[in-house]
């Protein structure tokens, strides 16, 4: 499998008798490779998360150092890998990270230039921010996936920033 952009969650079965292939899902150069699981991948450009909510997963990406490196993904962990490498695999919020499988999107104080690449995902069109210096500024809640423009109605109110659109193609924070 090769994900090209967005969120993939994935039930792997184990697999019987003596064949063996692995299951193995490809994402901006590294590799997550299924040890009998369920896991989320998540692709934004050349960031990657994979996400094990059972089980455990192999993710080999290229390192700091330009080599391959591997590490054990465990159930409640998230390891990220990127331009700067191959992360260390750390406990992860594992409800929050996949609560658009159950139709929300939520956001526990994160940065607004983070919070308006997930609506995207959501959206026709584009949501951009008109100046960095809102980029930092904290968001918490929990949205419904299908409501974005809601969601970015509630964000604007409570940071007290406006918002422009151009038909459904683009909206712009100001």
């Amino acid at each position: 499998m090769v994900l090209l952009d967005g969120e993939a969650y994935f039930t792997v079965a184990p697999v019987l008798g003596r064949e063996t292939r692995p299951f193995v899902v490809e994402a901006a150069g590294g590799v997550s490779t299924a040890l009998g699981t369920q896991f989320m991948v998540a692709r934004d450009g050349a960031n990657v998360d994979t996400t094990v909510t059972e089980h455990s997963v192999r993710v080999a990406a290229t390192g700091h150092d330009g080599l391959l490196q591997s590490v054990i993904v465990n159930e409640g962990q998230n390891v990220h890998y990127g331009q700067d490498g191959l992360a260390v695999p750390h406990d992860a919020p594992v409800a929050v990270l996949t609560a658009w499988r159950n139709g929300q999107i939520v956001f526990d104080n994160e940065p607004l230039s983070s919070v308006i690449g997930r609506l995207n995902y959501y959206r026709h069109g584009r949501i951009l921010l008109a100046n960095r210096r809102l980029a930092d500024r904290r968001v918490s809640g929990v949205f419904t996936c299908s409501d974005v423009d809601g969601a970015l109605s509630t964000i604007s109110q409570e940071l007290r920033v406006k918002t422009v659109s151009i038909g459904r193609l683009i909206t712009v924070i100001y």
